[in-house]
């Protein structure tokens, strides 16, 4: 099996916007302009974990700004970004939405396992009959998002989180990761500065 680079490994844990409304438009048998209205909503309520596919993570607090955004839908889903810092005018780029996260919303099948054969293609009588995939595959996905993508994310915004945090934001991408799954990845994980102990209380 030849070597995958760890970008790669990453990128697989993403859909980009125009992938993720020809999934929806294909599930739910919608125009991709309608499932792209139901994705701005799911942003607009923080409810899928996004980046930039040049960029860590999204400067801005989009909000409700993605309600009104100008993206290439029906076309190549790129999002029109007029809103994040440190730019001195508006451009086009491609926007990476989490795979695990989009799966809670919409039973999306799940990311193709290198080195499995694919199943049949079922007949279009037969869709439908097929179980939705579970909401998030935890058990493979969680320790590589853990360690190449939140990681990253933290340490590029100079922030040193605490265990809960780690929590919050591991269940928000993978509801159902325990959280004593947190707790190992982040003793297995996280850099030294994140796991060592805090100065202990002066004695009076």
């Amino acid at each position: 099996m030849p070597y995958k680079p760890k970008a790669e490994k990453e990128r697989e844990l993403y859909l980009t916007l125009a992938e993720l409304c020809a999934g929806i438009s294909s599930l739910e048998n919608c125009s991709e302009a309608d499932a792209l209205a139901q994705v701005c909503m799911a942003l607009a309520d923080d409810m899928l974990i996004c980046r930039w596919d040049d960029e860590g993570y999204i400067h801005a607090d989009w909000g409700k700004y993605w309600l009104k955004a100008r993206i290439r839908i029906p076309g190549d889903g790129k999002v029109l970004d007029n809103q994040s810092p440190f730019q001195s005018r508006s451009r086009w780029r491609t926007l990476l939405i989490l795979r695990a996260s989009a799966s809670t919303i919409w039973p999306l099948p799940p990311a193709p396992i290198e080195g499995a054969i694919a199943p049949p293609a079922a007949s279009p009588a037969k869709r439908e009959a097929i179980p939705p995939s579970p909401t998030s595959d935890w058990q493979t996905e969680f320790r590589p998002w853990y360690r190449e993508t939140y990681i990253p994310q933290q340490e590029k915004a100079g922030r040193v989180p605490k265990r809960d945090e780690d929590v919050k934001a591991a269940q928000k991408a993978f509801p159902k990761v325990p959280r004593e799954e947190v707790y190992k990845a982040r003793r297995d994980l996280a850099p030294a500065a994140w796991t060592k102990p805090g100065p202990k209380p002066k004695k009076k």
